[in-house]
């Protein structure tokens, strides 16, 4: 729950610096003509900029969400998750679990630092 609450907080807080950089971008676009063309391209003219600023924007909100989706995705697990993942190992190791003589009430039985080696 409150990893959550962070990440929600870190991604908001990343959002809010994304939005105050892409407002610096945009005047510093406007103010700058040959920056202008190389950032939105050489057929910007007064009509279409803010078209053209708007899908500079959205691609650069779409590429901070991919961003925050892989890093979410690269978390390490938590030490639960470690535990639930390796009972679910060794449990679909049955042959070898069999084999053994062990019982699932004895796999459950052992410790984090058991279960990783």
């Amino acid at each position: 729950m409150e990893e959550d609450r962070l990440g929600e907080e870190a991604s908001r807080q990343l959002h809010d610096e994304e939005i105050a950089h892409l407002e610096r971008k945009r005047a510093e676009v406007e103010a700058n003509a040959s920056l202008s063309k190389t950032l939105l391209g050489d057929d910007v003219f007064e009509d279409n900029f803010p078209a053209r600023m708007a899908s500079l924007i959205k691609r650069k909100r779409q590429a901070l969400t991919e961003q925050l989706a892989k890093k979410r995705q690269n978390r390490p697990m938590t030490q639960a998750q470690q535990k639930s993942y390796m009972r679910h190992y060794v449990k679909n190791q049955s042959s070898v679990i069999y084999n053994t003589g062990w019982t699932m009430a004895y796999v459950k039985s052992f410790t984090d630092d058991q279960l990783k080696h």
